[in-house]
C-alpha cells in the first residue's frame, strides 16, 4: 500500500531587485559616454564624407546606377561635365544641363560614349550597335543602327560646328554623318589589340583613333605625337582626349594611368588610387589646365583649381593632381544615412545589454 506524505506549503518569497550599487552606475555613465563619443566620432566621419565624397543627385536624373558609366564629356568651358551610363541613363556635374537620358528605353545594344555639342547645350550618345541619342541642341544625323557591323561601335567624335559626327568600331572602321569628312579607317591595318576610342582635330579636318595597347593612329591633319604602345602598361588603355589646339592629346588607362604627348601637360594619374580603378574615359578641363578621369561609377577632376562652381556634383575635385577627399570610396547619402541610424540603435541596444544590471533571486 502505497502512502501519501502531506509536504508542508513553503510560501514563496518575492523576486528582489536590489537597486543597483556604484559600480553599476559608474558602468552606465562609462557607457553612455563611450556611446557619446562613439557617435560623435561617427557623426565627425559621415560628415566629412559625405561633404567631400557625396554622388549628388544630378538635375533630372537619378544617381542610382543601373549600368557602369561608360563615358565622359566636357561642356566648351571644361569645368562641368556629363557621365553617359550603359543603360542610357545621363549623370550632370559642374553645372552642366540635364538634355534627357534614355534609361527607361530598351535598347538594342548598351551605350559605349558620350559627345557634347560645341555650345555646350546638348550631347549625343552611341550604342555598340551604332545607335545615335540626340538630346538638346544636339541634331541628329544619321546612325548605324540597322546596318549590319563587322564590329562594335566603341566611341564617337562631333565636328566643330556640331554639324556632323564620326563613329569608330573595335576593328577601325570609321563612319562619317553630316558634315563629317572621311579620313580614312584602320580596317585591314595589324595594329594589334582593338581601336577603343576617338578624337577630332578641333577645325574638323582630321581624327586619332587609339587601341588598347596605346598605339595612335592620325588620319587627315591629326599629327601624331607618339603612342604608348611601345611602354609597359599595367591595363589596357580605354580612351583619348585631345588639346585645345589640336598639338597634343593624353591617353588613360583602365587603372587610371595618364599618358601625355605634344603640348598635353601631365597633371597626375589615379594610379594605385580607388578612384583610378576601372577606369573608361578622360576629357579635358578647362584651358586644358587638368582633365577629368572616370571609372564607372564617378569623375575626378586633376589638375589647375577649377573656377568657383568648383568640383562637380556627382563627382570630386582636386587640385595638382593629388588624390581628391579622403581616399575613401564614394557612398550616397541615401546609403550612409540608413547606415547611421542602424549604428546608432545598434549601439544603444549593445551598451543597455552590456550594462544590464542582473536581478538576482534570493532563496
Amino acid at each position: 500500500m502505497s502512502e501519501h506524505v502531506a509536504v508542508p506549503a513553503v510560501p514563496a518569497v518575492p523576486a528582489v531587485s536590489p537597486r543597483p550599487d556604484r559600480s553599476t552606475a559608474v558602468l552606465r555613465r562609462r557607457g553612455a559616454f563611450r556611446l557619446t563619443v562613439v557617435l560623435l566620432s561617427g557623426l565627425g566621419w559621415l560628415s566629412g564624407l559625405v561633404g567631400s565624397m557625396v554622388v549628388a543627385p544630378p538635375a533630372g536624373a537619378s544617381t542610382k546606377l543601373n549600368g557602369p558609366v561608360v563615358g565622359i564629356a566636357t561642356d566648351p568651358a571644361g569645368t562641368g561635365y556629363w557621365l553617359a551610363g550603359a543603360d542610357g541613363g545621363v549623370f550632370t556635374g559642374g553645372g552642366t544641363g540635364f538634355h534627357g537620358s534614355w534609361a527607361r528605353l530598351r535598347l538594342n545594344q548598351p551605350v559605349v560614349g558620350i559627345t557634347a555639342t560645341p555650345a555646350g547645350r546638348g550631347y549625343w550618345l552611341v550604342g555598340a550597335d551604332g545607335g545615335v541619342f540626340t538630346g538638346g541642341d544636339a541634331s541628329f544625323h544619321g546612325s548605324l543602327a540597322r546596318h549590319h557591323l563587322n564590329a562594335p561601335v566603341v566611341g564617337m567624335a562631333a565636328t566643330p560646328d556640331g554639324g556632323g559626327y564620326w563613329l569608330v568600331a573595335a576593328d577601325g572602321g570609321v563612319f562619317r554623318f553630316g558634315d563629317a569628312r572621311f579620313f580614312g579607317s584602320a580596317v585591314g591595318l595589324h595594329f594589334g589589340g582593338r581601336v577603343v576610342g576617338m578624337a577630332a582635330m578641333p577645325d574638323g579636318g582630321g581624327y586619332w583613333l587609339v587601341t588598347s595597347q596605346g598605339l595612335v593612329l592620325p588620319f587627315g591633319d591629326a599629327q601624331g605625337h607618339g603612342s604608348a604602345n611601345g611602354l609597359r602598361l599595367n591595363g589596357p588603355v580605354v580612351g583619348m582626349a585631345a588639346t585645345a589646339d589640336g598639338g597634343g592629346y593624353w591617353l588613360v588607362a583602365a587603372d587610371g594611368g595618364v599618358f601625355r604627348f605634344g603640348d598635353a601637360h601631365f597633371f597626375g594619374s589615379l594610379v594605385g588610387r580607388p578612384a583610378g580603378r576601372h577606369t573608361v574615359g578622360i576629357a579635358a578641363g578647362p584651358a586644358d589646365d587638368g582633365y577629368w578621369i572616370t571609372n564607372t561609377t564617378s569623375a575626378t577632376y586633376l589638375g589647375g583649381t577649377l573656377p568657383s562652381n568648383g568640383p562637380a556634383a556627382g563627382g570630386t575635385g582636386g587640385s595638382g593632381g593629388s588624390d581628391p577627399g579622403n581616399g575613401l570610396p564614394e557612398v550616397p547619402s541615401v546609403v550612409l544615412l540608413p547606415l547611421l541610424a542602424a549604428a546608432i540603435l545598434g549601439g544603444s541596444v549593445l551598451v543597455r545589454r552590456r550594462h544590464r544590471p542582473a536581478h538576482r533571486r534570493t532563496r
